[in-house]
Order: C-alpha cells, then structure tokens, then sequence
C-alpha cells in the first residue's frame, strides 16, 4: 500500500520524479521492451522481496505500486520540469 496521504490519492495526472528514478525508468522501459505489464510485475516481486538490489534501479524503491502504475500509464515530470507523458 502507498503511504500518501488522502489528498495525495484523490490526485491525477502526472507523478513527480527526481533525476535517478527517471534515467532508472527509461532503462527499464527500454530492457523490457516497452512492456507495462511485465514492468509492474517485475516491480511488484522486488518490492515484496526487500527491493531493487542492482545500483541502477535501487532509485525505484521510493515508488510504490501505484505511483509506478500513474508514472507509466498517465506519466512523469521530472523534479527539474521534463516531462515524459
């Protein structure tokens, strides 16, 4: 489960990333060849099993499922103003 506030719940649109989360994101997009399924299951197992290990994606540890799922469906800004939607 998340631990967003209510209000932060009710929120649509583009999710907030910071500069790691972001390069991680596009490499694992592109390692999974665009798959949004295959990204939100692979999410899912590291989370449930103490979390990103490898150094590239460790960056993704601070999302959880349905921020992942709103950054790859609905989209991203980056915390400096690119935006990935």
């Amino acid at each position: 489960m998340c631990n967003r506030t209510n209000e932060a719940r009710k929120r649509t649109g583009l999710i907030k990333l910071n500069s790691l989360q972001n390069e991680a994101l596009k490499k694992l997009i592109t390692a999974s060849s665009n798959d949004i399924e295959e990204i939100l299951e692979l999410h899912a197992r590291k989370r449930n099993s103490g979390g990103w290990k490898m150094k590239t994606y460790e960056s993704l540890n601070g999302l959880c499922q349905c921020d992942m799922a709103r950054a790859l469906l609905i989209g991203y800004r980056v915390e400096d103003g690119e935006s990935n939607a």
